[in-house]
Parts: structure tokens; sequence; C-alpha cells
């Protein structure tokens, strides 16, 4: 029998040994040095106590990534894959640059036979500590398995590139209307190319997150965008449409080159009322986003949206649109790590045109969404408020300044800690006006995620230059 002092010795050597793994371990990953990764492996002696003590930590700190990939490594070595991945899968949602996990899930990716996944996670191994221990061994594997492709480390797929409102979708919508109360050429087209800093390259337009710890790189930005009217009498206009955009960053953040690509059609008709003009209007867009040429998602959207035009210019513009998302990586366990799902918005803006010398017009608009997604981490309700205001300095240079708020509510992830979050977001634009069809605009916009669990806080800062065609 063994007596209570021999147990509470095993138990205090047991946590010793925990103890002594969890501060050696990341002091490995960052290393040249030290034993080779081959020869490490836990004593048999004490598992159990390892196991159950890292499971009462997990439980005790949800958050604590380090615990889950501590779980997840005991667990693959006591021969429960399954279990194995989904802790360590919620190791890299806490932690997306965490070395070791990556490494751990690499191998047991590579074991189930899961090939093309393992080269992915082993692959961000050798970029994230290229000097470790690690890091040699995943090279050495890497030459086993296929080219890697997109790093699945992110936590990607937005409704806009650039915003996480539906204020770029209502000025589109306004604009479109404005169009199409005045005669003109069935062709309409903006093109936009400039040098901008971005501190947060990892976003793509199907990205609904920021990456926590996102790359800045100084990029070449081109978006181009354009309208064909087929049909084009007072009362109908319809045919395709298209938008790009691509990025070229410094070399060190290539692999996050972005191309994005939107094609679709839309048909809109303008009625004459009381008072205004109503511009109902139909639109289905179909994007693929690509990372250095490798696809990363595609999205189908519909969107019916009613504008009125007021007699005195003023616009009020309601939306309704569901898009469905498919990305390529579900993550590890689908059922928490996947972004693939339906996501439906409704909003509401008006934009009063005052054509003041102190102030051209201003916007107030209203919305929400429901992004009803496979992966529990991710679904998530949200509601926002943004406003706009524009300035006419000069009879050629005007200041556009903007700003939002909002809150995403992630109904069906585990807690605590709660991953809702708050995002803020402001933007200025100084442009001024060469020619009829040609601008320049110095652009600068800041946004930021908060939450209650630390690696979902994150921002991101845009500045730079534009030249601005408009036909």
């Amino acid at each position: 029998m063994v007596s209570p002092l021999t147990g509470r010795v095993r138990f205090v050597w047991t946590l010793a040994v925990v103890s002594l793994i969890w501060v050696a371990e990341p002091v490995f990953a960052q290393s040249s040095s030290g034993l080779p990764l081959a020869s490490r492996s836990p004593a048999p002696a004490g598992r159990d106590e390892i196991l159950d003590y890292l499971r009462r930590r997990v439980i005790e700190r949800p958050d604590d990534a380090q615990a889950w990939r501590m779980l997840g490594k005991s667990l693959a070595e006591r021969g429960d894959p399954e279990s194995a991945r989904e802790a360590l899968e919620r190791a890299l949602t806490l932690e997306p640059t965490n070395a070791a996990a990556h490494y751990d899930l690499g191998r047991l990716l590579e074991k189930e036979g899961e090939a093309q996944s393992a080269a992915n996670h082993l692959a961000r191994v050798t970029s994230l500590v290229p000097e470790s221990e690690y890091a040699a061994e995943a090279r050495r594997l890497l030459e086993t398995l296929p080219v890697p492709t997109e790093d699945e480390s992110f936590v990607l797929a937005s409704y806009e590139i650039k915003r996480f409102d539906g204020s770029e979708l209502t000025n589109d919508l306004e604009v479109d209307a404005l169009r199409a109360i005045e005669p003109r050429d069935p062709l309409s087209m903006r093109i936009e190319t400039g040098v901008l800093y971005n501190t947060n390259v990892a976003l793509s337009p199907t990205n609904r997150n920021f990456v926590a710890d996102g790359a800045g790189s100084p990029q070449v930005v081109f978006n181009p965008s354009a309208e064909y009217r087929i049909v084009n009498t007072d009362d109908w206009r319809a045919g395709p449409l298209g938008t790009g955009y691509f990025t070229i960053n410094n070399g060190e953040f290539s692999d996050l080159n972005l191309q994005s690509y939107l094609g679709g059609l839309f048909v809109e008709r303008s009625l004459p009322v009381d008072g205004a003009t109503l511009v109902p209007r139909l639109q289905y867009a179909y994007t693929l986003d690509q990372f250095a040429g490798s696809t990363f998602g595609r999205r189908h959207a519909v969107a019916a949206s009613l504008t009125s035009v007021w007699d005195n210019l003023d616009t009020t513009v309601a939306y309704y649109s569901v898009d469905s998302t498919n990305l390529k990586s579900d993550g590890g366990n689908p059922s928490i790590t996947s972004q693939d799902g339906v996501t439906q918005a409704v909003g509401i803006a008006h934009t009063w045109w005052l054509d003041r010398r102190e102030i051209r017009s201003a916007t107030l608009g209203v919305d929400g969404q429901r992004a009803d997604l496979e992966g529990s981490d991710f679904a998530f309700d949200a509601a926002f408020v943004y406003g706009a205001a524009v300035f006419p300095l000069t009879d050629i240079l005007t200041l556009t300044l903007e700003g939002g708020g909002g809150y995403r509510d992630y109904y069906a992830a585990p807690s605590p800690p709660s991953r809702n979050q708050t995002i803020l977001r402001g933007s200025s634009r100084l442009e001024l006006a060469l020619t009829e069809h040609w601008t320049v605009a110095g652009v600068f916009s800041a946004e930021r995620l908060d939450s209650a669990e630390e690696t979902l806080r994150t921002s991101r800062l845009i500045g730079g230059i534009l030249a601005i065609y408009q036909y």
C-alpha cells in the first residue's frame, strides 16, 4: 500500500515535471541548441496525474493556450488523436503564433494521413522560429510532404475589405441611385491605385476577423471597379459589374499578396413619386479571394436595396443582403473552427445634402448582422452605427471624416472568457480634384477590436496616397 506521504511526494514530483516541461519547451523552440527533438519524451511514470492536472488546468483557465497545447500533446501520446487535435486547435485559436502547437499539430496530422494540412502547420513553424530545433525537424518532415499552401493559423473570412459595418455598401448604392436619375453613358468605371502602409495585411474581403498579430507592410494597391448597362433606359438598367482588389506587399510578406475578384449582375428601376425618385435594385456577386495565387475563400452574395433620392438631393438607403462563404480551410475541428456559413445583414442610412460653405453633406447609418457559421467560435450577432461628413476646404479640395462603432456577440462560443468584441473605426480622406476625371487623395484609417479574451484584441492602421480615375 502506498502511504499518504508517498502519494503526496509523487504528486509534488508530478507537478515539478509538468512545470519543467512547461518552462523548458518554449525555450527549446527558440534555441538552436539543446536535446534533439526525437530524444525528448515524457517519462511513463505519472502520466495519468499529468493528464488529470492538465484537464483541470484548462477548465480553470480556458484562455491558457500553453495548457491546451500541453493537453493536446499528452492526449496524442496517449493514443487519442481526435481529442488531441481539438485541444491543439484550441491552443492555436488562442495563440495563432504558438510554434510548438503548430509543430505538435503538424506531426499529429501527418500521422493521421492529412499530409497537406500537416505541411501547412509545419511550414508555419519554420516561419515563426526559423532557427529553432522545431524548425529544423519541421524542414526535415516537409521534404516528404506536399508543398505548403496558405497559412492555416490565420483567423480569416467580412462583409467589406475595409470596413466591418455596411457603410461602404450604402455609399455605393447611393452613388448608383444618383447615376440612375441622370442621363449617362452605359459604362461607369472607377480605378484607385497608390501606395499605403498597412499594419495588418492578412485581411481579405471574405475576412470577418483580424489576425491577432497581423503583419505590417508597405503595399502597392490597385482597386478597379466597373458597371456596364446593357439595358439602359429611363426606367430600367441592367448588366454586369466587376470589382478587383490587388495588393503587393514587402517581400517578407509576399505570401499575403492579395488578389480578390468580384463579378456579378444587377438590375434596377427608377420610380418617380411625389417628392422623390425611388430606385429599387437587386444584385448578385461572386467573390474569389487568393493569397499569392492560392485560393483562400469564395463567397456568393445577393443584395436587395431601395434608395430614395429626394428632390432636395438627400438620399435614404435601406438594404438586405445575404452571403454564403466557403473557406478552403475549415481548421482541425470544423464544429469549432470552421467559418463556412451564411451571413445576413440589414441596414439603413440617410445622407443630408447641406451644400454649405463649411459642410457639404452628412451621413448617419445603422446596420445589424448575423453570421450563422458552422464553427461555434465564429458565429456571431452584431450591430453597428456609423457616420460621415464632407467638408469643402476650397473649390477643388475636400476633407471627408468617417467613424463608427459596433458590438459582436459570439453567442455560440464557450466562456469564460467572453469572445465578444467591441469594434471602433475612424478615417479621414483629403482629396484634391486635378481634372474632371482625376483626383489624388491622402488617406488614413484606424480600426480597433477589443475583447475580454486577450488574444482577440487587435487593431489595424492604414495610411498613404491614392490616385483615382473616375468615368
